[in-house]
C-alpha cells in the first residue's frame, strides 16, 4: 500500500494537532504563573524599598527632632546671653536721658545768664 500526498497532508496535519494540543496542555498555565512569580518578585522588591523609605522617614525625623532640641538650646543661650546686654543697654539709655536733660537745663540756665549779662552791659545780642 502506497501512501498518496493526500494521506501524508493529513498525517502532518494529525501531527501538527497533536503537537498543538502538547503544547497547548504543556503551556497551558506558564503565562499565569509566569505574572504570578513576576507579581511575586516585584512585592518582594517593593517591600524592600518600602523598608529603605521607612528608614529614611525615621532617620529624617529623628534629625528634625535633634534640630529642634539644638534650636530650642541655642534660642535659650542666645536669650540668656542677650539679657545682661539688654539691661545694660536700658541702664545707658536712662543715664543718657538724665545728662541731656541736666546739659539742656545748664545750656538753658547759661543762655538766661548770659542775656542778663548782655543786657546789663548794654550788649546787643544776635
Amino acid at each position: 500500500m502506497s501512501l498518496t500526498s493526500d494521506d501524508l497532508s493529513k498525517i502532518g496535519n494529525l501531527i501538527d494537532q497533536k503537537l498543538d494540543e502538547k503544547f497547548d496542555k504543556k503551556f497551558e498555565n506558564f503565562e499565569t504563573r509566569l505574572e504570578q512569580k513576576l507579581e511575586q518578585k516585584l512585592e518582594e522588591k517593593l517591600e524592600v524599598v518600602r523598608q529603605e523609605i521607612d528608614d529614611s522617614v525615621s532617620s529624617v525625623e529623628s534629625s528634625i527632632i535633634l534640630l529642634t532640641k539644638s534650636i530650642r538650646y541655642t534660642d535659650s543661650s542666645i536669650d540668656r546671653k542677650l539679657k545682661p546686654i539688654t539691661k545694660s543697654l536700658s541702664k545707658i539709655e536712662k543715664d543718657l536721658d538724665a545728662a541731656i536733660r541736666l546739659f539742656d537745663d545748664d545750656v538753658t540756665h547759661l543762655k538766661k545768664r548770659t542775656t542778663r549779662i548782655e543786657v546789663h552791659l548794654g550788649l546787643q545780642t544776635p
